[in-house]
């Protein structure tokens, strides 16, 4: 019974001495790789999370040592919108310049847009390039008529501000004036000439196909002198011609020639070819005498000529009868007395009969 407990402990202090020895190293052994564990689809998954946070926040996948914020928001990408109104800012007109009759391609091809864009800055720094004046094919609103590319088909043309770093910029641009892009006749001016037409070099152009674009003036009144700039009336809302326009040309000259071609053909239509301003046609439109505007008139209601008159000058008519009547009094004055026959009585009245 005594002999058991001390073989065990002969036995402990063995194994304490066999441990505390070092190891043999064998060199010629070959060293013995451990494969490494392969990632588990759970951990692909965090891994790619992982990296889709890291570009969200724009953060390198070189700096290992930045920590990342899962409660900051991700950094915003400065995107650059091409649709937008005229600037409303006093100084930002002056260094804008509005380039009419561009092609639609500027928008849906970025190589036209860049050709544009490379046109526009040999004059200067541009900040920015904002289209306007599309014409969409669905009533939509006009950010997402745009994103969703739903241009008309019969518009093919737009305008577009083009916003310099400097005034002296945009002025040197306006040389773009007449220049051919992409075959078209552009328009170049300051966005802030407030600049009426000059009527004395130019013509009225009406029943104008409502389609119609301003190349097809430059082509058939170019053959007169040389042309500085078309301008068809468009609606505001569809960006569709309104069926008439005005085409200036350089030279003073050109406007006798141009009305030669009144009732020639454009678009299988016969064009209305007219000298005249602005005033003038709306004076004309204002100033018809018809037996409706006069009574209207007689009844109480603004004057034809547009002007408000005074509650003391203001006429009112009790019946559409009473203004009738008016009218054929005052035809009625303006016709000649008739002269009495020779041996009529030149008195008042019946002749007194004689006894």
């Amino acid at each position: 019974q005594d002999t058991a407990p001390k073989n065990s402990a002969k036995k402990k202090k063995a194994k304490k001495e066999k441990a505390s020895q070092p190891k043999a190293v064998d060199t010629d052994a070959k060293p013995t790789t451990s494969k490494p564990a392969e990632p588990s689809a759970a951990q692909d998954k965090d891994a790619a999370a992982k990296q889709a946070r890291r570009k969200r926040h724009g953060i390198d996948d070189s700096d290992d040592e930045m920590e990342i914020d899962e409660t900051a928001p991700p950094a915003k990408k400065e995107k650059k919108s091409l649709l937008g109104r005229m600037p409303q800012d006093a100084e930002a007109l002056k260094r804008t310049l509005f380039i009419g009759n561009l092609t639609i391609q500027c928008i849906t091809d970025r190589k036209v847009y860049s050709e544009l864009k490379t046109l526009c800055s040999s004059h200067g720094t541009i900040k920015a390039i904002r289209f306007r004046s599309i014409a969409f094919s669905e009533l939509l609103p006009r950010k997402i008529a745009f994103i969703r590319g739903k241009f008309h088909s019969e518009r093919q043309v737009c305008n577009a501000y083009v916003e310099y770093a400097d005034e002296d910029s945009a002025k040197k641009a306006l040389v773009l004036n007449g220049t051919q892009f992409q075959e078209k006749h552009i328009r170049a001016d300051l966005a802030n000439n407030d600049k009426a037409h000059d009527m004395k070099r130019s013509v009225f152009v009406g029943n104008l196909d409502f389609a119609a674009e301003e190349e097809d003036l430059w082509r058939h009144f170019g053959s007169c002198g040389a042309v500085e700039n078309v301008r068809i009336i468009r609606d505001s809302k569809t960006n569709l011609g309104k069926g008439f326009a005005y085409v200036q040309f350089v030279d003073r000259s050109s406007v006798a020639l141009a009305l030669k071609l009144n009732g020639a053909e454009v678009n299988s239509r016969k064009l209305r070819v007219q000298r005249g301003s602005e005033k003038a046609i709306k004076e004309k439109q204002r100033t018809v005498t018809t037996p409706d505007s006069i009574t209207r008139a007689l009844e109480g209601t603004r004057s034809v000529k547009g002007d408000k008159p005074s509650n003391k000058k203001r006429r009112t008519a009790r019946s559409r009868s009473f203004a009738e009547k008016r009218l054929n009094t005052a035809s009625d004055s303006r016709k000649p007395a008739r002269t009495p026959a020779r041996g009529a009585p030149r008195g008042r009245g019946k002749p007194k009969a004689r006894a």
